[in-house]
């Protein structure tokens, strides 16, 4: 009798759980499931008997019985920093569980971190380190939980959903030499076959599973590619004459200089040095016409009316929405991933497509590095971006030191959505400084020589120039310079005297003893592509 009794309850057991599973599955094929990013962010908090078993039984893929939802959950600590970063950006909630202690090593990034959540909730286990939390939690838009409720309050939180774009949190994850497989639940269906993997891996698909049925990347039924097309045959640089107007220049001395000390011997002959150089009358009107553009620059597509152009593409209506997938990557880069958490971004339509984006930036660094990188949301580059003042000039000479705007080349991005920069690599710790809204498009940046030399022998409004060139050939071939001392007066080249690139130069009224005199050359430069 025992052993049949015993019997029963077991074959009850199993039918339940076979029952649990087809109703998972079945809210599963409805709703997905809620993505959730956890991190312990105090160094003494503990949990109780009761809360540790509640821990003990969440896995990564939870189902809640009573509220009828699937979690899909991240442990944080166990995740490199920029992964975490990237996973609780797109997390439906990240939780942090704490007490009004905060573990040193993060207390400086909470501030990044905690703007980077769509959803935030503080977990706590201690209600007298509430009042203290509230603070922090009323300042990020907190919400505050225990343990033991934690999954009866979070159905009742209204979840803020801002991506514009398919995000994967895929539950089976295999790498290949040369493809990635993914198993996983799209919600928003797919608008490209384009993907980009933790920010900095490009992915396009080859084929997706649906409902059995295996879709190659060139039927996916996807609207809008004719009306992308279109965008790329209409987008053309279009530059002007530069103008002849008044020769007008700023004579800062935080340019470089070119002071010869006429000690030409053969290695630096100037004209060869700056053949590609020339001179601009007006920096305020010029416009800087070139045919010297670099081979990749056809490439690129300058967008002259991106805001009308991002409309258009969150308009494409997605495919495959609301469905269990298995998809198939062909990686665009060589290497691994390796990661330990994966999280995969859909692209829109032209979002492959090159563009020079301009930007202006603070920075708490004295000098920007060469090469930084920059956060845009679901995508990371690494740039080397040219740096020049965000002014409405038509032209913009380069200006490293002072500057406040960085041009560099990517890809076409929608929903930029973070606002720092790094030294280094992705972490927090290597922010240094920010980004504000910029514009796509052409930028013509020039690079600026300045060459000086110092009257001598003056005669009245005329004098004799000395060390800005070392031949005489080289004062011919520059005669059309302008010049400008230091104080402002404007002047010209007369004609060369002597073999040693000493020049005679006439100003509109006398210049001083000693006082430096100025030209200017100018070269157009690029950003180049470095991701």
């Amino acid at each position: 009798m025992k052993k049949a009794i015993k019997k029963n309850k077991s074959l009850q057991k199993r039918r339940n759980n076979v029952l649990k599973h087809k109703e998972q599955l079945k809210n599963y094929n409805k709703t997905g499931y809620i993505t959730i990013t956890t991190l312990n962010i105090s160094p003494l908090y503990e949990y109780n008997d009761v809360e540790q078993n509640i821990i003990d039984g969440i896995q990564k893929e939870y189902y809640d019985i009573k509220n009828k939802l699937n979690y899909n959950i991240i442990d944080g600590n166990g995740l490199p920093e920029h992964e975490f970063i990237y996973n609780s950006r797109f997390s439906d909630i990240t939780i942090f569980f704490m007490d009004k202690i905060i573990l040193e090593e993060i207390k400086n990034n909470l501030d990044f971190i905690f703007k980077n959540c769509k959803n935030i909730i503080f977990c706590i286990n201690n209600n007298t380190d509430k009042k203290d939390i509230k603070i922090m939690a009323d300042r990020y838009n907190a919400k505050i939980t225990s343990v033991i409720n934690l999954f009866n309050y979070i159905p009742t939180i209204k979840l803020k959903e801002d991506n514009i774009r398919s995000v994967l949190f895929p539950t089976k994850v295999t790498e290949d030499e040369d493809t990635i497989t993914i198993k996983s639940y799209l919600k928003k269906g797919l608008v490209s076959k384009n993907f980009v993997c933790n920010g900095m891996f490009n992915l396009q698909l080859e084929q997706i599973e649906v409902d059995g049925e295996i879709i190659t990347a060139e039927n996916l039924g996807i609207e809008g590619i004719e009306y992308a097309q279109e965008i790329i045959e209409n987008e053309e640089i279009d530059e002007e004459e530069c103008s002849s107007g008044e020769y007008e220049e700023d004579t800062d001395d935080d340019e470089s200089e070119e002071n010869n000390q006429n000690n030409y011997d053969g290695e630096c002959n100037l004209i060869e040095k700056y053949k590609n150089y020339r001179g601009i009358k007006n920096i305020g009107t010029c416009d800087y016409k070139t045919d010297d553009y670099p081979e990749y620059y056809k490439d690129i597509t300058f967008f002259q009316e991106s805001e009308s152009v991002e409309r258009k593409l969150k308009a494409t209506k997605p495919v495959f929405s609301n469905k269990i997938v298995q998809i198939k990557f062909r990686k665009l880069f060589k290497g691994s991933i390796n990661a330990k958490s994966y999280v995969f971004c859909n692209l829109f339509l032209l979002e492959d497509k090159l563009t020079l984006l301009n930007v202006p930036f603070v920075s708490t660094e004295e000098s920007i590095p060469d090469e930084i990188i920059i956060d845009l949301g679901c995508r990371i580059f690494k740039v080397k971006p040219l740096i020049t003042n965000d002014s409405n000039d038509k032209v913009f000479i380069e200006n490293k030191e002072y500057g406040n705007m960085f041009s560099f080349i990517i890809p076409f991005t929608l929903d930029q959505k973070s606002s720092c920069f790094f030294k280094e690599d992705f972490s927090v710790r290597n922010i240094i400084g920010k980004i504000h809204n910029g514009y796509y498009g052409d930028r013509i940046i020039l690079d600026r020589i300045k060459l000086i030399g110092y009257p001598i022998k003056f005669y009245k409004r005329e004098c004799k120039i000395k060390n800005m060139f070392n031949t005489r050939d080289e004062v011919l071939y520059f005669r059309k310079m302008a010049l400008k001392s230091k104080t402002g007066i404007n002047g010209r080249i007369t004609k060369p005297v002597g073999l040693s690139g000493i020049f005679k130069a006439y100003f509109e009224r006398p210049v001083k003893n000693g006082e430096p005199i100025y030209t200017f050359l100018y070269k157009r430069i690029y950003p180049t592509i470095n991701f």
